[in-house]
């Protein structure tokens, strides 16, 4: 039987790009994700294309107790043969400076990137150390954590927590064979820049213009890179940038 993967935000630009590696590979993959529709689309094209089976898991990752009854319906079968768990879970929302930010705003980043994630990566050790085999588990991160940027403060805050987890989960694992690690962006073609601007299109644009940023083909690769490993080694962290990027707030662009 095929080792089986799961993704949050797997309807991501990101989510459905590492999702389709992962079937590539021979993963069953576990879709996580608040849009039935387009969870279901993901799937059948999974089932199709590369002939493993899907699982779909239907919640707000803000909602503990839906995340917790969510999982519980897996088949033990499913549990027993979870190998790989993608962290893709993180929203940056607006843009304000510290003293006039929205409180709602740092409310969502934190209850999303911090307390969802926290949720999800206890439960995939929780089954993976029952397991016994070792296993994967990815957190994926913006290169806020150690980058901070003008208007970033909590979303770089929560960055900055989801780094801290990830060494701390690093050691508690590591008697059991479970390697934890983590992908760190910098500027990419994914879903946070929405959040960021708050549906304002022109600043989006503006945010990518001079600039080839890395792509969820590129975050994908990095992914197989990572999980195709023999088994004594270890990736602990990959820094995926532009090559024009130094940091957030320090970009090449090109006319």
């Amino acid at each position: 039987m095929n080792k089986t993967a799961l993704i949050t935000d797997a309807t991501s630009k990101m989510g459905q790009a590492i999702c389709r590696t992962l079937a590539k590979n021979g993963y069953d993959v576990i879709v996580i994700g608040k849009s039935l529709p387009e969870q279901q689309k993901l799937c059948i094209e999974l089932e199709n294309k590369y002939k493993v089976d899907t699982y779909i898991l239907n919640f707000d990752i803000r909602s503990k107790h839906d995340i917790f009854d969510s999982y519980d319906m897996l088949s033990d079968s499913c549990k027993s043969r979870l190998s790989v768990m993608i962290n893709n879970s993180s929203i940056n929302i607006g843009e304000a400076s510290f003293e006039t930010a929205d409180d709602h705003d740092w409310d969502s980043m934190i209850d999303i990137n911090i307390k969802g994630s926290l949720y999800m990566l206890q439960l995939a050790a929780q089954t993976m150390k029952e397991n016994g085999v070792g296993g994967h588990i990815i957190n994926i991160m913006s290169i806020a954590n150690r980058k901070i940027y003008s208007g970033g403060n909590v979303f770089s805050a929560t960055q900055s927590a989801l780094d801290t987890i990830t060494q701390s989960m690093r050691l508690d694992l590591l008697p059991y064979g479970v390697r934890v690690e983590s992908l760190t962006l910098g500027l990419a073609e994914n879903d946070y820049n929405t959040g960021r601007y708050k549906g304002d299109i022109e600043k989006e644009d503006a945010a990518f213009q001079g600039i080839k940023a890395i792509t969820p083909d590129d975050i994908a690769e990095a992914v197989e890179f990572i999980v195709t490993r023999p088994s004594h080694v270890t990736i602990n962290d990959i820094q995926l940038m532009p090559t024009q990027e130094y940091s957030p707030s320090r970009i090449n662009r090109k006319s």
